[in-house]
C-alpha cells in the first residue's frame, strides 16, 4: 500500500505540517518526530470532532490530506467548531437571517486548508442518514417538513420556494444597487430595466423550477428523483469531486443543500451591476439598454452554476466579463 498524505498539528499549536504515512504506526513515528511529541502515550485524533484514530481500518478510511491532532499523554481534544456548526445548521429554525449567518460561517470553515477532510466528513454523515426520496407529501414524510410552515404540502413546493428566494435575493440586490446610484440619468434608465425585470420574473415563477423535481426536465436542475449534481467552480466545466446531493431525501440533507450556491460566473456585484450602470450612462442615441441580456446574466442558468459549498470560489472571476456587443438594442 502506498503512502497517504496528511496534515498534522499539535494540540497546543495551530501550525500544520505535511507528512505521508503507509500505516498507523508509520504515521505515529513520523508525526511525533516532526512535532516533537513523545511517542509514549501519544494519541491521534481528527481535528474537526476529536475522533481517535486507533485502528488500521480507521487509518485506511481516512481521506488524503485529513488534518490530524497529535495529543501528548493527558491532553484532550474536543474538536473544532465545524461539527457544532453543522449541527446548528441542521437544527436551525426556518429563520432566513440565522440560516444565512450559519451558512456563511460554514462556508468560511470549509474554505480553509482542511476542506477535503471537512467535506468528506460531512458527506459521510449525510450518507449515514435514512432516506425517504420517493415520498413527496407532508403526510408521507412528516419529519422532512419539521420546522416548516403548515402551508407547505409537498417537497417540490418547498424546494421551489427555496429557488425563488435566491432569485428574489438577486433582484433585491439589483434594486438596492440602482436605488443607491447618484447619477440621475443612469438611475432613471435602470429603473426602467427593473420595471422590465419584474414581470419577466413573475412570468417565470421567479425560476422556482430550478429546484422543483416535478418541473419539466429543461427547467429543473435536478433529476426526476431530486438528485442535484455540482457544476464545479466558475472556471471549470464539471465538478472534479463529483459532488451530489438529494435534498428531497431527508430534512438534514435539505438543510445542507441550503449551503449550495447558485454562483454567477460573470459576477453580479463586481461585474454585471457596474456594467449595467456604465451601459446606461453611455447609451447611444437611437438605442436602448438590452435588459433581456442582463436578465439572463442575473437570473438564468446562462450564467448561473449550481455549486457545492467547497466549489464556491470567492475569488474574482478573472476572464468572465459582460459582452459589450450585447448591451444595446434598437428602439
Amino acid at each position: 500500500m502506498g503512502s497517504k498524505p496528511f496534515k498534522i498539528r499539535a494540540a497546543n499549536d495551530t501550525q500544520k505540517y505535511g507528512v505521508a504515512a503507509q500505516d498507523l504506526n508509520d504515521l505515529i513515528a513520523k508525526g511525533c518526530k516532526v512535532l516533537k511529541v513523545p511517542i509514549k502515550g501519544c494519541k491521534i485524533c481528527l481535528q474537526q470532532d476529536g475522533t481517535l484514530i486507533n485502528s488500521r481500518e480507521f487509518f485506511q478510511a481516512l481521506p488524503p490530506l485529513s488534518v490530524l491532532v497529535f495529543l501528548r499523554k493527558g491532553e484532550k481534544w474536543t474538536g473544532d467548531d465545524f461539527g457544532k456548526m453543522i449541527l446548528s445548521l441542521l437544527e436551525a429554525p426556518e429563520d432566513p437571517v440565522r440560516k444565512q449567518q450559519l451558512t456563511e460561517s460554514l462556508e468560511g470553515m470549509i474554505a480553509k486548508e482542511s476542506s477535503p477532510e471537512r467535506v468528506h466528513a460531512l458527506n459521510l454523515y449525510l450518507q449515514s442518514l435514512p432516506d425517504n426520496i420517493d415520498a413527496e407529501t407532508r403526510e408521507e414524510d412528516p419529519d422532512w417538513f419539521e420546522g416548516l410552515e403548515k402551508r407547505y404540502k409537498t417537497k417540490s413546493q418547498v424546494m421551489a420556494c427555496s429557488a425563488q428566494g435566491r432569485i428574489r435575493g438577486y433582484y433585491s440586490k439589483t434594486k438596492e444597487y440602482v436605488s443607491n446610484l447618484e447619477d440621475p440619468v443612469a438611475k432613471i434608465i435602470l429603473k426602467r430595466v427593473l420595471e422590465n425585470f419584474r414581470p419577466c420574473l413573475k412570468n417565470n415563477g421567479y425560476h422556482g423550477d430550478y429546484f422543483r423535481r416535478t418541473a419539466k426536465p429543461k427547467k429543473r436542475l435536478c433529476t426526476q428523483a431530486g438528485w442535484f449534481v455540482c457544476h464545479g467552480p466558475y472556471n471549470t466545466k464539471t465538478c472534479q469531486d463529483k459532488h451530489m446531493i438529494n435534498p428531497y431525501s431527508s430534512r438534514q440533507k435539505r438543510a445542507v443543500f441550503s449551503t449550495w450556491n447558485l454562483d454567477h460566473r460573470v459576477e453580479k456585484s463586481r461585474t454585471i451591476l457596474p456594467s449595467m450602470q456604465q451601459a446606461a450612462v453611455s447609451c447611444p442615441k437611437g438605442k436602448q439598454l438590452n435588459w433581456e441580456y442582463f436578465y439572463e446574466l442575473l437570473f438564468t442558468t446562462d450564467n448561473l452554476k449550481l455549486v457545492e459549498i467547497s466549489c464556491h470560489k470567492k475569488e474574482a472571476h478573472k476572464g468572465y466579463e459582460c459582452d459589450e456587443k450585447k448591451y444595446y438594442t434598437s428602439k
